[in-house]
């Protein structure tokens, strides 16, 4: 064999070598992308979806511990032991050490459960909450599964003596392990504003709640509660400004006046609104698919404002639309370094870096074609 052909075949195992790597990255990447959107529809309580999307990961790989934990535990909730079985067998080979295989054992068919648990709604909503609570623990123990009955279990704790801290704190791991849900944020903000001393970390999570989202009505209503229970304060005054930038209200905004609290007029506030309103501009064309205007607006926002986090947010839709994903990647990223607490922009990057890679492997085996032929 010549040197020439013995570099031509190293050239050739190297590249079947770096697209096998490359795909098997891939994978990886959409399994996590699988196992996120199954945990948003756990968290939306529509277990038969998320069912669907932890079948979807076993395919991809059929030893992944959560799918197969989620997958026995939903089966036993449902009343169906074999299968439930069948699951764990299966988790116990991989890791016989998972804590949550002593969890789904104890756990109880919540089919067969589901009297008590309507007795448990009566009781609560005759404001009998410790007895209602106790059929909860009978059921679900400490630890209800996410959807409508960790809602119901949580508020219901919250009215109890002694409940409100258990409840917050259960909420606030909710909001955290599913912080695209805005039921679990909406529950938790209301709890908080009933009481002064975290009255206004309840106000701002009611503030965060999409205008057009299914609780946008509850969250206002909530929010407003919330502003008259503090008064005409002076501190609640941008609270009260928010909220009529929202929604117009005759009655806040009286008591607003009667703070005689000046509105902010300085040069930088005035430049906050108008990144706003080209911020708002540019998604409204981004959702109606209005990409080149879109990307004009949020470019107009990004000059005036290098460090805007929806602006470059904005922009990594855009380029992502058109399939320029190393753009999208970079774009999440230098707002991700800006807002690293921001809950959205992780889901984005991981969205964008997982169909950069598909294409880059993509592009990676039609090489390997040509050079292998």
């Amino acid at each position: 064999m010549t040197a020439a052909n013995t570099v031509r075949v190293w050239v050739r195992l190297a590249l079947i070598y770096w697209v096998a790597l490359t795909v098997a990255i891939a994978a990886s990447t959409a399994t996590g992308l699988l196992l996120e959107k199954a945990r948003a529809q756990q968290g939306r309580g529509r277990m038969d979806l998320a069912a669907l999307t932890w079948q979807q990961v076993l395919l991809a790989d059929p030893n992944q511990e959560e799918a197969l934990a989620s997958l026995a535990r939903y089966a036993k909730q449902n009343g169906k032991a074999a299968e439930a079985t069948a699951y764990l067998n299966r988790l116990r080979r991989v890791n016989p050490n998972n804590p949550a295989i002593a969890e789904i054992e104890k756990s109880k068919v919540v089919a067969e459960q589901r009297p008590r648990l309507n007795e448990a709604g009566r009781l609560a909503a005759a404001q009998q909450y410790e007895e209602a609570m106790k059929i909860y623990r009978e059921v679900f123990g400490d630890r209800p599964p996410a959807g409508g009955w960790a809602l119901a279990y949580y508020e219901t704790e919250a009215a109890t003596p002694g409940g409100w801290e258990p409840a917050t704190a259960g909420l606030q791991d909710l909001t955290k392990k599913y912080p695209q849900d805005q039921d679990y944020r909406l529950a938790l903000g209301k709890l908080y504003t009933y009481r002064p001393q975290t009255r206004d970390r309840g106000i701002r999570l009611l503030e965060s709640i999409p205008g057009n989202s299914a609780q946008a009505n509850q969250a206002r209503q909530a929010w407003r509660q919330a502003l008259l229970w503090e008064g005409a304060h002076p501190a609640s005054a941008p609270s009260y400004r928010s909220y009529l930038a929202r929604y117009p209200d005759p009655e806040l905004q009286r008591m607003l006046g009667e703070m005689k609290v000046p509105a902010p007029e300085s040069a930088d506030s005035k430049l906050d609104l108008l990144h706003g309103r080209e911020e708002k501009l540019g998604y409204a064309a981004l959702n109606g698919n209005r990409l080149p205007e879109a990307q004009e607006h949020f470019e107009t926002a990004l000059k005036e404002s290098p460090k805007s986090v929806g602006a470059l947010s904005g922009l990594g839709f855009v380029v992502m639309k058109k399939e320029d994903f190393d753009s999208a990647v970079d774009y999440f990223e230098r707002a991700k370094a800006i807002a690293p607490a921001n809950k959205q922009i992780p889901d984005a990057l991981l969205t964008a870096r997982f169909w950069k890679d598909m294409k880059a492997a993509a592009s990676a085996q039609k090489e390997t074609v040509r050079w292998c032929r």
